[in-house]
């Protein structure tokens, strides 16, 4: 009987340490699956925020894009109108040289070419040789070939050339024939006084200009500011511009303008506000 009861109590206590292990084991297992969910979670959860930051990312390229598209072309032309504005100021430099020169020649106005020189030379007090010749009406000027100065246009991206009847030999701008041109017997190329300007804010002054010093008709004038340039080459200027680009003008009264070669009606703008009779044949 005893030994019955022995067998008894160490079959339980196997049977005891078995279910013990059994449920150690069960419990080892739910811990660890508890882990490998907790796991999985976390990994879901960090890739989760990781696509999440791939999507914002993307979305504020394509707003930078979108902006970028819509504001490149607004600052193309913002910068465009600061160097036409810059070359107005240019311009009014020179008015305001021309205003000095007339002042110490008794109301002559300074011719676009005389015996005396060419007016840039004169408002300069430099000559085409990079020589100082006399003093400065306040206009910087360092001779052909040398890309620097008053007389450069913001807008023109062709420089100087050393080599006259080629390109642009002296500078970006020029004043009109009525001012006075050399040995040419017409009435518009005469010398004259400012009492010859009877309407100054319609007589035209200067302008932009692309291959020569002789401005005296709208083909010689370069419209580079705005629409899509002034591709022409020719030296002479007398191709139409192919362009809705605009010249900086300029007017006895100081006051400059951006026009259209197609806003310009006829040959008659270079007598517009000028007696032309009142004049005298340019030496």
């Amino acid at each position: 009987m005893a030994g019955t009861n022995l067998l008894g109590l160490i079959v339980n206590a196997s049977y005891n340490q078995h279910m013990d292990g059994e449920t150690e084991r069960r419990n080892h297992e739910e811990r660890h699956m508890r882990l490998r969910l907790t796991e999985s979670r976390r990994v879901r959860k960090a890739l989760s925020r990781v696509l999440f930051t791939l999507l914002e990312l993307l979305i504020v390229i394509a707003i930078i894009a979108m902006l970028c598209s819509l504001l490149l072309p607004a600052l193309g032309k913002a910068r465009d109108t600061a160097k036409q504005i810059a070359c107005a100021n240019n311009l009014k430099q020179v008015y305001h040289a021309q205003m000095m020169y007339q002042l110490d020649y008794g109301e002559w106005i300074v011719a676009l070419r005389s015996s005396s020189g060419w007016w840039f030379e004169l408002l300069s007090g430099t000559n085409h040789k990079g020589e100082s010749i006399g003093m400065s009406y306040g206009i910087s000027y360092y001779g052909i070939g040398v890309t620097k100065g008053t007389l450069v246009c913001p807008s023109e991206e062709e420089k100087f050339t050393s080599v006259w009847g080629s390109g642009i030999s002296f500078t970006h701008y020029s004043l009109t024939v009525a001012t006075g041109y050399s040995g040419i017997n017409d009435p518009l190329y005469y010398r004259r006084k400012m009492m010859a300007i009877t309407q100054p804010s319609e007589a035209f002054l200067g302008s932009d200009i692309r291959s020569s010093a002789n401005l005296d008709c709208l083909t010689r004038m370069v419209y580079r500011h705005g629409g899509r340039g002034d591709s022409r080459t020719s030296f002479s200027g007398t191709s139409i511009p192919a362009t809705e680009g605009q010249a900086n003008m300029l007017y006895f009264d100081g006051h400059t303008i951006g026009m259209r070669y197609w806003d310009i009606t006829s040959y008659l703008f270079f007598k517009a506000g000028i007696n032309v009779n009142a004049g005298v044949y340019c030496e």
